[in-house]
């Protein structure tokens, strides 16, 4: 542990302080070496905000950032969740999850939100600097984020149709929050079943030079998920020069697997990573 970042090489805080729940699931670091956490805090009984922290480098909260060196983001007044965050070059952060309104219904739509530099929503993206996008029939989330060099924002996830199936979801926003007609089937939205499967879930998504879209997560053709990986062509139709169809799912072991994260290498092959269970020992390894 570094000790001279924070105390004794840790940091900890309670956002919410009368609440039970405060979460960091995400994070990044800004060009002045500044890091943002981001997350969400239980602001009520089943109600979360988006939270996003800055710590300075030696590890204390920035308080130059939103208030106190913490911002809460609240979409409509339910449960919100940020999975995953994305610095920009110019210091901005994009964060996406999922945003709920649970007076209305208990259906989550995907929430992404934009932040300065400082920590005030950014009013250049949706004019609020928060967007909804209400995608299945049921539930939708962003788990992964990237950004393309021209500013559009992928965001990764799954989406929920009735009757209980999932779908991967790759949505294609502006940079100025609107989603992008030219990508998926003319709205901004990639959400195809992979055909044999009941249930996909993207976890980790990453734009590769050529414009491309890679992807990992996991794919069910049965009671268990096998790991998956996809790509997509610029304008998000699958790549069938990936493995012939755009998609690849490997069965790992025994018990359900997960392809977590996914790297482009120099030379265009992928490193994945996830989990596997072994479902004679219960282990996950």
């Amino acid at each position: 542990l570094d000790t001279s970042f924070g105390t004794s090489g840790k940091f900890s805080l309670y956002i919410t302080p009368a609440t039970t729940t405060d979460r960091g699931t995400c994070g990044g670091q800004q060009s002045d070496g500044k890091l943002i956490i981001g997350g969400y805090t239980r602001i009520g009984s089943g109600n979360d905000d988006f939270a996003i922290i800055r710590l300075t480098t030696a590890g204390v909260l920035d308080p130059t950032f939103g208030t106190g060196g913490i911002v809460k983001v609240d979409f409509n007044g339910g449960s919100d969740r940020a999975n995953a965050l994305r610095v920009l070059p110019d210091d901005r952060i994009v964060l996406v999850g999922f945003a709920s309104d649970f007076l209305l219904s208990p259906d989550q739509d995907l929430g992404v939100a934009v932040l300065t530099r400082d920590g005030a929503l950014d009013t250049g993206f949706d004019g609020d600097g928060k967007q909804t996008i209400d995608i299945g029939e049921q539930s939708d989330t962003g788990q992964t984020v990237d950004v393309q060099t021209d500013g559009k924002i992928i965001v990764g996830g799954h989406t929920f149709f009735a009757g209980g199936s999932e779908a991967p979801l790759i949505a294609r926003l502006t940079a100025a929050g609107a989603l992008d007609a030219t990508f998926g089937g003319g709205d901004g939205i990639f959400n195809s079943v992979i055909p044999t499967s009941t249930g996909d879930f993207i976890e980790s998504v990453v734009v590769q030079a050529d414009g491309k879209i890679a992807a990992s997560g996991r794919s069910a053709p049965g009671n268990v998920f096998n790991a998956m990986a996809m790509r997509l062509n610029a304008n998000g139709t699958w790549d069938t020069s990936f493995n012939g169809t755009g998609y690849n799912a490997f069965d790992l072991g025994s018990g359900s697997d997960s392809m977590d994260s996914i790297l482009v290498q120099p030379d265009g092959t992928y490193v994945v990573g996830g989990y596997w269970l072994n479902s004679a020992s219960g282990f996950i390894d």
